[in-house]
């Protein structure tokens, strides 16, 4: 190694020299950095994957729930429809009371 440097001092001069070292690290740190680029897209490429798994459980996890909300809405609508024809039907009673307990208590209205 210290020998080719000296071959290359020699022939090309102390510019040379440093000029062909200056190429030879950049080309070493332009290796590195592609390799950790190619690494760095490989691990972005596995997360991509592992997160559309993720949105897709979560997907299916609020479908299920607004289904479930679906059903509950759905029976408090059919309660509530229920329970304004039993208003209806107790309010008629009442209304039927009233005057039976009017005639037996002597009421003339």
């Amino acid at each position: 190694m210290v020998s080719d440097v000296a071959v290359w001092v020699k022939e090309y001069g102390i510019g040379g020299a440093l000029v062909i070292g200056n190429i030879t690290l950049l080309f070493v740190i332009v290796k590195w950095t592609l390799a950790t680029t190619r690494d760095i897209l490989v691990q972005a490429a596995k997360e991509r994957e592992s997160n559309a798994k993720e949105r897709e459980s979560w997907n299916q996890a609020v479908n299920k729930h607004g289904d479930a909300i679906d059903r509950i809405i759905g029976s408090l609508t059919r309660h509530d429809e229920k329970a304004e024809e039993r208003g209806r039907y107790v309010r008629e009673e009442h209304k039927q009371m009233i005057e039976t307990l009017g005639r037996i208590n002597g009421y003339k209205g």
